[in-house]
């Protein structure tokens, strides 16, 4: 129990608190002094008080504590009158001072409570959710969650007094906006109540499919987008110093706003904005963690280029003044923005600095697809916001998931093979889903072509900057070797390249700026006595003279603006990559032939089980196949196509028990893979069939129809049986295989 001196010293706070409260409203300063209560502040310019006609009203309203709002309307008209006797200063404060309108329990209300989406407390995560238009907190830890409407706090200087942690409200609605729940506007996309799915494979693969429902795009941009939306909805739970951002590059009319429309939809905490520089969006990303989506980003100036470090580096905050708080500590506010952001424009930005830290969407191609809905109206709107609320219902159970687990995951291994290849910021990018590759290995075999893509789309970006243009001239001119000299400078001696020149071939909208780039680079000038020859009417002679030139780096430097800027010489590097993987997996198969012997053994105790009336055909490239449903033999004249050991590497092999024979295996799988297809609704025809050759058990399986989205789902239900989608062989159907191992 606290001791009669500390209660005192309590009280004492108090009113100190309540006084100076006071002081700070000019309208209960002016009054005070008008009544000659308030002597601190009388003076020898101020008068003598009230007038007859307001001397018992402006008494009355001096003696209270506090004033109402309509009590201080009528003081200020009151005061309105004595400019002389309140002097310049004070008067001037009380004509500009605003009375609130609220009520002292509101008043109390907005100091007691605080407005959260997300954050952590007490080794627990909690997250906004709506509940069917009521906005309440999920706490949750290790994968389990319960619901609360609202949290308490201690102060942490007052202990007895606590903070209310309550769910922010929907941006731009009032305590009566929100009773009208068929009126609301999500501005902020809030997810629903979570949502179990059937794995996270199946997950990505329902984000795919409903973006390729909407939106026309490359197969490769629809995988990225698809895991950097999983990836967004974890952020603020990652362990890690940066979060790139997205840029869709395309001219007028290929889809920008509907593509960001269609990710804002499903993505949980989407904000929609147009302007990555209103003041207000500071404030936004701060009370919500918004996963911003900006569209039509316009051209990069100092404050959009702050922005968007704030947004990429986790330590970065943008600063503002401000006069609310200059009576407390400081008068300087900083405000954290990190996190995922989207841009949509009609060409990068001049600075490859900033383009370096995105993954590049670009959109600029024919749209041939008639499938897609033109406008998203009526039914179709329906369909596409339900599903939208149902995917970010989902994901927010992917976040309650994985929020204890992400920062566990290993690094992929998988991507080992970049680092030492690629220019440094453009690795951080592409590692950026290392640990989705690992959460989801069934994307590998997609995701190689994918990485590698993006490190081309970036270099040539890269290239159209005025960076990139001045060192696509310099390495030019260094591979043509023109326009170069020889010369010393302190006893060393290097190979240079006439600055002059370099200005005729960029032009003179970067004349002005080279210099600059230059240094920025790391490329570095010099200006030393450089021997030129000259004829004169009856002789060539020479002479010297001080000129500019760009002085060529060392290889290292050379290699390094390359993988910056030259996408061919990119080109070359991963086709390295490639040929020495190749080079260890024919290796592999080199050890697998030394093994012949026992390879030979297997194949006959295959072909005894088939004499013993074997279920299946173990040749791939065997005349007639038989069908699972016991129909005639179909012909297996493509079975040869699965050939590709650069294919065959990715998947892990499934080994057979020993006691077992493929028939047998093979029977008792495809029994249960038709169970789940029937059960997901798959309706398959009579070509379903299978087969075997030495690696790989190959399974066609033909579905009567099948539109996109339900493909990308067959896909995902094969893969849980270790099958690997290979391709779609008319008339067979679409081919999946799943590697074998030792017998």
């Amino acid at each position: 129990m606290a001791s009669k001196d500390n209660k005192d010293t309590a009280e004492d706070a108090k009113r100190k608190f309540k006084e100076a409260e006071m002081r700070e409203n000019p309208i209960a300063r002016a009054l005070k002094l008008l009544a000659g209560t308030d002597t601190d502040h009388a003076s020898e310019e101020n008068g003598k008080g009230f007038n007859k006609t307001d001397t018992e009203l402006g008494h009355a309203l001096a003696k209270k504590e506090t004033l109402t709002y309509e009590e201080l309307k009528t003081a200020k008209t009151i005061l309105r009158k004595y400019k002389a006797q309140l002097g310049a200063n004070l008067y001037l404060e009380v004509i500009n001072f605003t009375p609130s309108n609220k009520s002292d329990a509101e008043k109390q209300e907005n100091m007691s409570a605080i407005y959260k989406t997300r954050f952590n407390l007490d080794g627990f995560h909690y997250a906004e959710f709506s509940d069917n238009g009521q906005f309440r907190f999920l706490k949750y830890r290790d994968g389990s969650f319960e619901v609360v409407d609202s949290v308490e706090v201690p102060d942490p200087e007052v202990p007895e007094n606590k903070y209310t942690v309550m769910p922010a409200p929907q941006i731009a609605q009032t305590k009566k906006d929100r009773i009208l729940q068929e009126e609301e506007t999500e501005s902020v996309k809030f997810p629903g109540k979570p949502q179990e799915y059937d794995s996270d494979y199946g997950l990505f693969n329902e984000i795919r499919g409903f973006i390729h429902t909407y939106i026309e795009l490359r197969p490769d941009d629809e995988i990225v987008l698809s895991l950097y939306t999983m990836k967004a909805v974890l952020f603020d739970a990652l362990k890690d110093s940066s979060f790139p951002f997205v840029h869709m590059i395309a001219p007028y009319g290929k889809g920008k706003s509907r593509l960001l429309t269609v990710l804002c939809e499903l993505t949980p905490y989407g904000f929609y904005a147009i302007d990555i520089k209103s003041a207000p969006l500071k404030r936004v990303s701060e009370l919500y963690k918004v996963i911003l989506f900006v569209d039509e980003k316009g051209q990069m100036d100092q404050e959009t280029s702050a922005m968007i470090n704030a947004k990429y580096n986790r330590n970065s905050i943008v600063l503002n003044a401000s006069t609310e708080i200059q009576s407390g500590f400081s008068s300087i506010i900083g405000y954290s923005i990190y996190g995922p952001m989207l841009l949509a424009g009609r060409e990068p930005f001049k600075d490859d600095a900033i383009e370096s830290k995105s993954l590049q969407i670009n959109m600029d191609y024919p749209l041939n697809r008639e499938d897609i809905p033109r406008k998203i109206k009526g039914k179709v709107y329906d369909g596409y916001i339900a599903k939208a609320r149902e995917l970010r219902s989902k994901l927010l159970q992917f976040r309650i998931n994985w929020h204890d687990k992400i920062n566990n995951v290993q690094p992929s291994e998988f991507l080992k093979k970049y680092e030492d290849k690629t220019e440094p910021r453009l690795f951080e990018v592409i590692s950026f889903f290392e640990d989705l590759i690992e959460i989801i290995p069934e994307i590998k075999p997609e995701i190689t072509k994918v990485l590698e893509d993006q490190i081309i789309r970036n270099v040539e970006v890269a290239m159209g900057t005025p960076n990139g243009i001045i060192a696509e001239t310099l390495l030019n001119k260094i591979d043509s070797g023109e326009d170069q000299c020889e010369y010393t400078i302190n006893g060393k001696a290097h190979t240079g390249i006439y600055l002059t020149s370099i200005y005729e071939d960029i032009g003179e909208n970067y004349k002005q700026r080279a210099g600059r780039i230059l240094a920025g680079l790391g490329i570095k000038t010099d200006r030393p006595r450089v021997e030129l020859t000259r004829k004169t009417q009856d002789r060539t002679e020479t002479y010297k003279k001080k000129i500019s030139v760009v002085r060529i780096p060392d290889d290292k430097k050379l290699n390094e603006l390359k993988s910056r800027y030259d996408p061919e010489y990119m080109k070359a590097i991963l086709a390295s990559i490639l040929k020495a993987q190749q080079a260890i997996v024919d290796e592999h198969d080199k050890q697998d032939e030394q093994l012949g012997t026992r390879h030979k053994k297997n194949e006959e105790k295959e072909d005894n089980e088939k004499k013993d009336g074997g279920f299946y055909n173990n040749r791939p490239n065997s005349p007639n196949r038989p069908a699972l449903d016991g129909k005639p033999a179909i012909s297996d004249a493509q079975s040869d196509f699965y050939t590709s050991k650069e294919m065959r590497r990715d998947p892990e092999p499934v080994y057979i028990p020993p006691e077992k024979s493929n028939a047998e295996i093979t029977k008792d799988l495809i029994e249960k893979i038709k169970e789940r297809l029937a059960t997901e609704k798959f309706i398959l025809d009579g070509n379903t069939a299978a087969s075997f050759d030495k690696k790989d058990f190959q399974l066609y399986v033909h579905p009567t129809e099948l539109s996109m989205d339900r493909f990308i789902h067959l896909k995902g239900i094969m893969k849980g049986f270790g099958f690997e989608y290979s391709s779609i062989q008319e008339p067979y159907g679409i081919r999946f295989i799943r590697k074998l191992g030792d017998v």
